[in-house]
Formats: C-alpha cells, sequence, structure tokens
C-alpha cells in the first residue's frame, strides 16, 4: 500500500562474511511476507470492528423501529374496532388517529434517515438547490412543525427582509424539522424552543435554541458522529438511533455551509446552521 509500516534489522556474527545480492533478495521477501501478514492483521481487525459495528446498530434499530410500529399496529387494530362498531367518533378515537398518525410520521423519518445514511456511505446523497428566501422557509417548516411538536412553543424570529440563499428546498426542511425535532425531544418538561434567523458576515445563520436536558461536554467533540448518542439521553431513555444529526452535518456541507453546536448539560443547546448568501 506504498507505506512504510515497519523495518527489519539485520546483523552478521560472522566478520568473515558480507551481505550479498542473495541475502537482500532475501531479506526484502521476508520484508514482504512481514508487512503483507500484518497489513491481513489490521484489515481483519478493522473488518470484525465494522461487523460488530454493524450488529449493534442493527440490534438498536430494530428496537427502536419495532417500539412506534408496535404502537401503530396497535392503535390500529383499536381504532378499527372502534369503527366496525359504528356510532358516532368519540374524542378517544380522535386521539387515536393522531397518535397512529404520529407514529407514522416518527417511523418514516426514522427510516428516512438510515435510507440517507446509505446514500451517503455510498456517496450518492445529492442536492438540488434553487434561489429561495431562507426567511420564508423557515416560517413555512416551523408553521407546519408547531402542531406536530405540539405541545412546545416555537418562537420565530425573522429578519424584516427576503435573505436567498441556494439551498435544497427539501433537504433544507429536513434539516431544520430534524433540529426542531431534537429540540422538543430532549425538552422533556416541554420548554419552549427558539428559532432565529440572522445574516452573517456573507452567511444566512439559522439557529434553534433549546432548554432542554442539554449535552455533556466530554459528549461534544462526538455529537456528529454516527450512531452516537449522548450518556444523559441513554439515561433519560431518550429515544433515537444517532443517525440523524449525522445526516444533517452531511446535507449542510453538501450545501457548502457547516452546523456548530453550544450545550451547557442541564441548561439546553443551541444548534446553528450557517449558509453561504446568494446573491
Amino acid at each position: 500500500r506504498n507505506q512504510v509500516i515497519g523495518a527489519i534489522s539485520c546483523v552478521l556474527t560472522n566478520a568473515q562474511r558480507s551481505y550479498d545480492q542473495s541475502d537482500l533478495e532475501l531479506f526484502e521477501e521476508l520484508a514482504r511476507r512481514c508487512a503483507q501478514a500484518v497489513d491481513n492483521a489490521r484489515l481483519f481487525q478493522a473488518a470484525q470492528a465494522a461487523v460488530r459495528v454493524r450488529d449493534a446498530f442493527l440490534s438498536v434499530a430494530a428496537h427502536e423501529l419495532k417500539t412506534p410500529l408496535t404502537t401503530l399496529y396497535g392503535q390500529a387494530q383499536l381504532l378499527q374496532r372502534r369503527l366496525h362498531q359504528g356510532g358516532v367518533v368519540e374524542e378517544r378515537d380522535v386521539q387515536a388517529i393522531s397518535r397512529v398518525v404520529g407514529q407514522a410520521r416518527r417511523l418514516n423519518r426514522m427510516i428516512g434517515d438510515l435510507l440517507d445514511l446509505s446514500r451517503i456511505e455510498a456517496g450518492q446523497l445529492t442536492i438540488m438547490r434553487e434561489r429561495l428566501d431562507v426567511n420564508a422557509l423557515v416560517a413555512q417548516v416551523v408553521e407546519i412543525a408547531q402542531p406536530i411538536l405540539a405541545p412546545q412553543a416555537i418562537e420565530v424570529a425573522l429578519l424584516d427582509a427576503p435573505l436567498y440563499a441556494a439551498v435544497d428546498a427539501i433537504r433544507f426542511e429536513q434539516v431544520l424539522h430534524n433540529l426542531l425535532s431534537n429540540a422538543v425531544k430532549y425538552s422533556p418538561g416541554g420548554q419552549r424552543v427558539l428559532v432565529s434567523v440572522e445574516r452573517q458576515n456573507g452567511s444566512v445563520a439559522i439557529a434553534v435554541r433549546d432548554f432542554g436536558i442539554g449535552v455533556p461536554a466530554d459528549a461534544m467533540a462526538h455529537l456528529f458522529d454516527r450512531f452516537y448518542r449522548a450518556p444523559n439521553a441513554e439515561q433519560q431513555r431518550i429515544s433515537g438511533i444517532g443517525v440523524g444529526l449525522y445526516v444533517v452535518r452531511e446535507i449542510i456541507t453538501l450545501h457548502g455551509g457547516t452546523i456548530d453546536v453550544a450545550s451547557v448539560e442541564g441548561q439546553g443547546s443551541v444548534f446553528t446552521v450557517k449558509l453561504p448568501v446568494g446573491e
């Protein structure tokens, strides 16, 4: 692989003898075989590690996907029996339908993240950018997300004038909805969520702030790693598979932008997306 991974030292104990061409060929062959053995061992180790990661991921994914699917199926069966019985639709039926829709949406989003993960790994995740008003996009996404993510209140602070950037509208909505969902999910007490849009030195900055459980300091460096979940999320049994933020970062990177996070455990987090402004 055109890399030096070690060295072999050869020593003669007979002062009357010197190395010749046949010795050099022997040493080179020995070094080649040793390097091949070391390389194979490293590849095997990496393959075993990948298998362990895959197995762990499949186990977690199967569990997380099964939970909303079980709820969805159970509520659907319950609703089906009630509808067959006839009569006026009661409030509990309306709530059951809402749970069905909510769990279906959650399941669809999780599966979408998994599909995007596969596209990213294969280098096939693409975006279709067009010149759009980021102010209007943010307002639209929040308006759609507000009733879904209730009861949390989502407060929005927009600019007074349009601010244009070259973005993929569908992917941008995916990014913002993911950040809003996380803000609500990691705020178990129902605290408000703040969304703001600002212009900063040739970039448009979209910030999503929550006042929830926050991120431990030692977890910050790994927050955008695939399959990673902060320890306090696990401790509080907040569901997830650790894929959403990884996909979000890849989408923002494809837009030529950046995403940063500032957080204090127990006080909340601020995720800031910056995209180049398009004149």
